[in-house]
């Protein structure tokens, strides 16, 4: 009996040090902090007026004070940082005829016609900026080594017209941004007579007309971007991509999705290559060249063309008063009419493995 009540209190000694124990070890019960992993970190913004300057010598005056990091200088450049502008005017900050470095990094300017408006300026930096709610969101006229990277875009619908515009501009970097339009709204990224322009790693949507489009220009890259749902009413061919009257055009590795009428256009442009896009379910064609000699497409996945709006003859690629073609390593699937489609379209070449 006595072995009985010592083995009985054994086990209830080890139960009651084993329910000590667990909730110890047990990291649901225990008292380190658990991070949500779906929670966010919101940025810090200092609410600010609009900032307006023209001249470098307006620009020195307005970084001392405003107590703004750097000297302008390449290697120190002013930072304008952390800003939340609110206001209905023409530009949230408007900078002209400057030769300054500069950076303008982190802000939140919504609610604007144009977001940021660069004239005459060279040497700057748009870095993970919140724009929304603009007509434009970054507006770029007769400027050079202007880079927008990490920003997100969104523009208002009837009224707005561009997220990234770019006229009569020189060595340009538009990268990894998110820009969205509306119905209404013209493209996501705008270039016109500009030169040495690249357009990485973007996604562009809902645009009425382009995702991307270059008209009158020289050596434009577009790479990785990923351009969808561009698709309006207006009487242009809503596309992916419009290149027009352009020289020199590098297109590779885009993501081309759901656009409205073409995947990628090109109209009067020689010396454009397209090579490794994803091309798929454009309502008429996924490639559709005029005008245009000495192209390449190559080793491009089409699918899907013309299941939309369909015109005769609705493609895979579609190539009409063109010369010196080459179409090579394609692949095609569930394209409406044909997966090539030549109309007085003279010394090509087309080769599949």
């Amino acid at each position: 009996m006595k072995h009985a009540k010592l083995t009985l209190s054994l086990m209830i000694i080890t139960v009651l040090l084993v329910s000590a124990w667990v909730p110890m070890t047990n990291p649901t019960t225990s008292n380190i902090l658990i991070i949500d992993p779906t929670s966010e970190v919101v940025p810090s913004y200092v609410s600010h007026g609009v900032i307006a300057i023209n001249g470098d010598t307006d620009f020195n005056d307005t970084a001392t004070s405003e107590s703004w990091e750097g000297d302008g200088s390449s290697g120190d450049p002013f930072i304008i940082d952390g800003y939340e502008i609110h206001s209905f005017v023409v530009a949230l900050i408007f900078i002209s005829n400057t030769r300054y470095h500069f950076e303008i990094q982190n802000c939140n300017l919504t609610f604007s016609g144009t977001a940021i408006h660069l004239q005459n300026v060279t040497n700057g930096l748009i870095e993970n900026c919140l724009i929304v709610d603009v007509d434009n969101g970054v507006f770029m006229n007769n400027v050079t080594g202007i880079d927008v990277v990490g920003c997100d875009i969104s523009v208002l619908p009837s009224s707005g017209t561009n997220g990234v515009f770019l006229f009569l501009a020189i060595d340009c970097f538009v990268s990894s941004c998110v820009i969205q339009g509306a119905p209404g709204t013209d493209a996501g990224i705008y270039v016109r007579y500009s030169e040495g322009i690249e357009l990485f790693n973007n996604t562009v949507f809902e645009f009425d007309n382009h995702g991307i489009f270059s008209s009158d220009s020289y050596d434009i890259d577009i790479l990785n971007n990923t351009l969808y749902w561009n698709e309006g009413s207006s009487d242009w061919i809503s596309c992916g991509i419009y290149i027009m009257l352009t020289e020199l055009v590098y297109i590779y590795g885009n993501n081309i999705t759901e656009n409205e009428d073409n995947g990628i256009t090109i109209m009067s442009v020689d010396n454009v290559t397209i090579i490794e896009n994803h091309i798929a379910y454009n309502w008429i064609h996924g490639i559709s060249v005029t005008d245009s000699d000495y192209c390449i497409i190559q080793d491009n996945w089409i699918e899907g063309s013309g299941e939309g709006i369909i015109e005769d003859p609705a493609c895979g690629i579609y190539l009409d008063s063109s010369e010196y073609c080459q179409i090579t390593g394609n692949e095609f699937f569930g394209n409406a009419l044909n997966s090539i489609s030549l109309e007085y379209a003279d010394f090509c070449y087309i080769f599949n493995k």
